[in-house]
């Protein structure tokens, strides 16, 4: 039901000697079959917009003694914010739930985590990102596969993510830093450069963080274009680019010097081009 290739390691399950049923005769590798049913059940009952997580085990396989046990956590999202007097309906998309990941992240002291587009076969193509921390894979985050919905009966555009808590509490900061707010002004500036379509945002927001470490405080991409004004094979991205020091106001020349280093990188790095 997952589209799981033959030699795929979530294929590789325990089995239990005394089963109550088939359908619950080995353990389960991943939370995603479960919160897709969990999906699934609401939505023929006309619950239309769907939010949930779970945090539970998932058991693997090993040559002596007890199966490995790892604790992991996954979330899936379909449908539409509820809608009030005070803001429109959002649709839960790929992006909501990376907001939430997000943020989830950040209260755990994990703010640079980067996402990295791959395919999965359960995921929708294209639409998939791992979840990459100090160069390490944590969890994986995308759009399900149309056919992984057609088999749970799900007709709605569905998120999920599911990463893996081991690693996380492995390489989370312990500590929460508090620092002065800054009494200098914080600056915008907006970049937008021409990259090759196999490029992705996340290696320009990679190569922007190293060319900056000290002055930005943010780097967001808000808008990637390709239509007629672009060249066949490129695409146009816009990064909202925050800076501030907590010693003084930044001068217009040191804030064009950061700029250009800023366009200088991309272009060496990944051959961008100022639009």
């Amino acid at each position: 039901m997952l589209l799981l290739p033959q030699n795929s390691d979530l294929r590789r399950t325990v089995k239990l000697s005394n089963p109550l049923s088939e359908e619950q005769s080995v353990m389960r590798t991943t939370l995603l079959p479960g919160l897709l049913e969990n999906i699934s059940r609401n939505l023929a009952r006309r619950n239309l917009d769907l939010a949930f997580y779970e945090m539970g085990a998932v058991f693997y396989p090993v040559d002596e003694g007890l199966p490995s046990e790892k604790l992991h956590i996954g979330a899936a999202i379909t449908g539409n914010t509820k809608v009030n007097w005070l803001k429109k309906t959002v649709e839960m998309d790929f992006f909501y739930l990376k907001g939430i990941l997000e943020y989830l992240l950040a209260k755990l002291g994990m703010r640079d985590c980067e996402f990295v587009q791959v395919s999965r076969p359960s995921f929708h193509p294209g639409r998939t990102a791992a979840v990459i921390y100090k160069g390490e894979e944590i969890g994986v985050i995308g759009e399900m596969h149309p056919l992984v919905l057609q088999n749970f009966d799900i007709k709605q555009r569905t998120c999920m993510f599911e990463l893996d808590l081991g690693k996380i509490f492995k390489l989370c900061g312990r500590k929460t830093m508090m620092e002065e707010i800054a009494k200098f002004p914080a600056v915008e500036r907006d970049i937008a450069v021409l990259l090759a379509e196999d490029v992705d945002a996340s290696d320009a927001v990679r190569v922007i963080r190293e060319t900056e470490g000290e002055l930005l405080r943010e780097v967001v991409v808000f808008d990637v274009y390709k239509g007629e004004q672009v060249a066949e094979g490129y695409k146009s991205i816009a990064f909202k680019l925050t800076l501030q020091s907590s010693e003084k106001t930044l001068t217009e020349d040191e804030i064009n010097r950061i700029i250009q280093d800023v366009l200088d990188n991309l272009k060496k790095e990944l051959q961008a081009e100022l639009r």
